[in-house]
């Protein structure tokens, strides 16, 4: 309940400036803003993003370290988690390829054979990738003819000789995607998490494995996979003197013991662990078109094999099972109900559940994707995604394992018009919008909702989601709409919510996809903040995609503001993208108008976020 001193004079903020205009007639919504009776800080680990292994663009291998201009765009960003190696690309990565082997001695260009100073498993490999400070910054890809035992033979021509030192990691194997790529490996990821401050999430290999010709299938053993990710708990949290042996998997593959991997960690210039707590095991399983899927009941036998394994190399981290949004959903099997099924066989073996919040996502023809009826179900997207997490909350309740409040991960989210090729369907003003509503809805459920964390897909490349797009023929980027929500969420670290109560307008929105018809959305959506120097951020999204909202904004035990600054983001539709040179969508700041000057009822344009920042007095 609000808790306000009568005595005191409520005050409006004047929203006057870039669209935001005083309302000529009477407000149609109030948004009254107060002091909490129970302080709450905003949970850290909401503004993360996923990082995708493959074709990222963010490592310049001459620098040894990310591309300065990626780094200035991330700082940008501040994300404070981070998940690798990135959705459906996790049942495909062998994580261990993105080690590599240092050569021993100097590499002329003209060599054919090169000896190794240690076996590579890559009897399946055709191509090396040479990465140096002498290379170029993403190395150099030669084809190979095979390997035997400490040999690599048939190695093609280079374009240059690499000293000692140089690594060489195979480039994609039989049986992954063409697009495959290891020029940004684990030391990498674990090396821009400690430059950002980001928390690691990492997402094992369920789904495939190397068959004895060295071809990735997902017809390998259980025991290969189990091991294969125990050994990566090994290189990030493990002591180099461990020598507790990880054994043979049925393949025959000799996994070493834990100091093996711990050492190769250390040799990469990090003798201390990384201390990587969050593992998630495998990514949406449950869909028939992943690599390795699974019905319901495998899947909850493995995953107690999974956590028991991995837990003995370290027992301080947290294991994740993928789950279904909706409590009742069926896996890839009609009859499968999924979460059901994992809780009852695997529920005490579990720390978090790991969902993903798609909203809409739908099969429509491509031009749908631009029309108004897509749109509207986009702003309403964020309302359902907490309808279901609330769903989703109550099922673990009532069926999660006795003593055991399971958390929620939000590993990936965005919205998926799933039949386009456009990037401009996928990083739009509606897009960001859906992602600002989804995240201050969040922010003062997630102790509720047992919501621990959450990242965004995904961060930065080529791809049509990436909130950084990168182009690797140009070596320029393009700050896309979720780019310009993203960076705002850094006013709100470390502060405390207010609450904020709004009564207002309702919309009528159409069913789009898994979106549901809806008939009392509340137009505007708030949350505000205040930091300990008494610095407070108001931010107020108007999800109508064509009407104002004028506002009362009245905040308890205030007379008057010290100083101000406004800021939103808003454009002519909601379709509208930054994928061509004409940028239409950036902030757009300035200072609000004089003390004498402020009103109390202010109106909000269609289809915007607003924000403002303002000093309250103690």
């Amino acid at each position: 309940m609000l808790r306000r001193r009568p005595f005191l004079a409520s005050f409006a903020l004047l929203l006057c400036l870039l669209g935001v205009k005083a309302a000529a007639a009477g407000p149609a919504a109030r948004i009254i803003v107060a002091a909490p009776a129970v302080p709450r800080p905003i949970p850290a680990l909401l503004f993360g993003y996923n990082v995708v292994a493959a074709g990222n663009g963010l490592w310049d291998h001459r620098r040894g370290g990310p591309d300065p201009e990626a780094v200035w765009y991330l700082h940008r960003l501040a994300p404070t988690v981070l998940r690798f190696p990135g959705g459906s690309l996790s049942d495909w990565y062998l994580w261990e390829d993105g080690l590599g082997v240092v050569s021993s001695s100097p590499i002329p260009p003209q060599l054919t054979t090169l000896t190794l100073i240690q076996p590579p498993w890559w009897e399946g490999g055709r191509r090396l990738r040479f990465l140096s400070r002498q290379g170029g910054r993403y190395g150099e890809v030669v084809p190979y003819a095979g390997a035997r035992g400490q040999e690599i033979d048939g190695l093609q021509a280079r374009k240059q000789a690499y000293p000692a030192g140089v690594s060489l990691r195979p480039e994609g194997r039989d049986g992954q995607p063409a697009w495959y790529g290891n020029e940004f490996g684990s030391a990498e990821f674990f090396q821009l998490c400690q430059q950002l401050g980001a928390v690691p999430i990492l997402t094992v290999n369920y789904g495939s494995g190397l068959d004895a010709r060295g071809r990735v299938t997902p017809r390998v053993s259980l025991s290969q996979r189990v091991k294969r990710a125990a050994a990566w708990v090994a290189y990030a949290n493990g002591d180099p003197r461990d020598q507790r042996p990880l054994g043979v998997d049925e393949e025959g593959h000799d996994w070493q013991t834990v100091g093996f991997w711990a050492s190769r960690r250390a040799a990469a210039g990090r003798p201390e662990p990384w201390r990587v707590r969050f593992w998630e095991i495998g990514n949406e399983v449950y869909e028939p078109q992943e690599i390795g899927a699974a019905p319901a009941d495998q899947y909850a036998q493995d995953v107690p094999v999974f956590a028991r394994t991995l837990k003995e190399v370290d027992p301080d981290i947290q294991i994740g099972a993928v789950a279904r949004l909706t409590p009742t959903a069926a896996g890839n099997a009609a009859a499968d109900p999924w979460n059901a099924t994992l809780l009852a066989q695997a529920g005490a073996a579990i720390d978090f559940l790991a969902v993903h919040l798609y909203y809409p996502t739908a099969l429509l023809p491509e031009a749908a994707y631009q029309e108004q009826t897509w749109l509207a179900g986009v702003m309403a997207a964020a309302s359902q995604a907490r309808r279901h997490l609330q769903q989703l909350r109550r099922f673990l309740d009532e069926q999660g394992p006795a003593g055991q409040r399971l958390k929620i991960a939000v590993t990936e989210y965005g919205i998926w018009p799933a039949g386009s090729q456009r990037a401009a369907d996928y990083a739009n003003l509606a897009r960001a919008l859906y992602e600002a509503d989804l995240l201050m809805s969040l922010a003062p459920q997630a102790e509720t909702l047992g919501v621990i964390a959450a990242a965004a897909w995904n961060l930065h490349g080529q791809n049509h989601t990436a909130a950084i797009h990168f182009d690797f023929a140009s070596h320029t980027r393009r700050l896309r709409p979720q780019f310009l929500v993203g960076e705002i969420w850094r006013y709100y670290r470390g502060g405390t919510m207010l609450s904020a109560q709004v009564q207002g307008p309702v919309l009528q929105t159409p069913q789009v996809g898994n979106v549901p018809s809806q008939s009392q959305l509340p137009q505007l959506n708030v949350l505000a903040t205040v930091d300990e120097a008494g610095q407070a951020t108001l931010l107020v999204l108007n999800r109508s995609w064509q009407d104002e909202a004028a506002a009362e904004i009245e905040f308890a035990g205030q007379t008057s503001l010290p100083w101000a600054r406004l800021f939103t983001l808003t454009a002519p539709s909601l379709a509208a993208h930054n994928e061509n040179a004409a940028s239409l969508l950036s902030w757009q700041t300035a200072d609000p108008a004089p003390q004498q000057d402020r009103q109390r009822v202010y109106t909000f344009p269609p289809r915007s976020l607003t924000g403002y920042r303002v000093h309250l007095q103690p």
